[in-house]
């Protein structure tokens, strides 16, 4: 497995991509009833995650990690600014979130705001 690094120092190995609408943090996109822009670098710098507003469900990428329904702090080894990550998860407290999608497909719905608030408290220290 590559560690993040890998693709920002080497963008040869990522595709090319032609960006057509540049999104802004807070940007709400009329799809599916309305989905919020919520900007999460530190694992990589343009890292965000989108906030489903009818159903409370933030799909959170590698900003986060859940296993067995609770929710985790980032992957130390894959998140490239610890620092600016964290602000960022604190940040996610002003959603009202009832269901958290982590990376590749893993959710947690049990007590989102009381361990968003842990992982911040206790991650990096």
């Amino acid at each position: 497995m590559l560690h993040a690094s890998t693709f920002i120092k080497n963008p040869a190995k990522c595709a090319t991509l032609h960006i057509h609408t540049a999104l802004k943090d807070r940007d709400i996109l009329p799809l599916a009833g309305g989905i919020q822009v919520v900007f999460t670098p530190g694992h990589t710098p343009d890292h965000m995650s989108l906030y489903h507003i009818p159903t409370q469900t933030l799909i959170a990428g590698d900003a986060l990690n859940s296993k067995d329904d609770k929710l985790l702090p980032f992957d130390n080894y894959y998140t490239l600014d610890h620092s600016t990550a964290l602000k960022l998860i604190a940040k996610l407290l002003e959603l009202d979130i009832k269901k958290v999608i982590t990376y590749h497909g893993n959710e947690a719905t049990h007590r989102i705001k009381e361990n968003l608030q842990k992982i911040v408290n206790t991650t990096g220290q």
